[in-house]
């Protein structure tokens, strides 16, 4: 009888641990299976070393689906980490509010590259930068905004501000308004480091849309209300009107649900619209 190992793709062979050992080595998430730290990632496929996430989704096991796939993690939604100060010159807006983006941007307001008058912008470079202003002051990524646009699209009222309005619902945004944090990424990674309860659990999806009466609290650990008892007393934001803020206690209450006049970004959400539903 001829030897069946010679008839087997090999890399069809690889299985994870956690397929056989599920009790010991169980993995909850893609963030918790780092190419760099599991062993598993350390050689596969030959000799070759998975470095990052995108290289994991290319590769193929018995070349059908992603390697990432077969092993059910999928990448989680990701947010701009580049420069700052670039993006506020280049739309013209403090999208931004870190101090060393407004500072660059107050200290050279022109856009971005090569010195010299720039050609006029087409009606699509306006709407579009327009748009560019909403996703990067809510940090945003495209498929975000599309499912939000889409919601406010079947919503009565304006289109354009039913979208700004869903967008001054997310829970990040809250906490950036009520003063607790000086800037949306900070509320961000402070909420995805569950550092904060809505109605009396840990929250760490930055994206929840906050409904009214709804009570957003600092978790009660010493660190944390240290640290933004501090920011909340630095503070210089100024309050709005659908929130209530209680800097002593670190509590937010969501009095009203914010109407367009509470939306805090300048833009001509009328070119949104008309950008997204082409």
């Amino acid at each position: 009888m001829k030897d069946a190992s010679r008839f087997v793709d090999p890399s069809s062979l690889i299985l994870h641990p956690s397929s056989l050992f599920p009790s010991l080595y169980r993995i909850s998430s893609w963030s918790n299976c780092q190419p760099g730290t599991d062993p598993f990632f350390r050689k596969i496929r030959g000799s070759r070393f998975l470095r990052n996430r995108a290289e994991a989704t290319r590769l193929t096991v018995s070349g059908s689906k992603p390697l990432l796939a077969s092993l059910g993690g999928t990448p989680r939604m990701g947010h701009y980490t580049g420069p700052k100060a670039r993006i506020n010159r280049r739309l013209g807006a403090m999208v931004f509010e870190s101090a060393g983006a407004v500072r660059s941007a107050e200290r050279r307001p022109e856009p971005p590259g090569m010195a010299g008058r720039r050609r006029k912008q087409s009606n699509y470079a306006l709407a579009l930068a327009e748009k560019q202003k909403i996703k990067y002051y809510y940090g945003l990524r495209e498929r975000q905004l599309r499912k939000l646009f889409d919601k406010a699209r079947r919503m009565k009222g304006n289109t354009g501000e039913q979208l700004l309005v869903l967008c001054e619902r997310r829970l990040d945004n809250v906490v950036r308004r009520a003063g607790f944090v000086q800037t949306r990424p900070q509320a961000r990674q402070g909420i995805a480091h569950c550092h904060f309860q809505l109605n009396g659990r840990t929250s760490q999806t930055a994206s929840i849309l906050v409904r009214q009466g709804d009570v957003i609290r600092v978790r009660k650990r010493p660190n944390l209300q240290a640290i933004y008892k501090d920011l909340a007393q630095a503070s210089t934001s100024t309050r709005c009107d659908f929130l209530t803020a209680d800097p002593e206690n670190l509590e937010i209450i969501v009095t009203a649900l914010p109407s367009y006049e509470d939306v805090s970004l300048p833009v001509d959400v009328g070119q949104v619209v008309a950008f997204l539903s082409r």
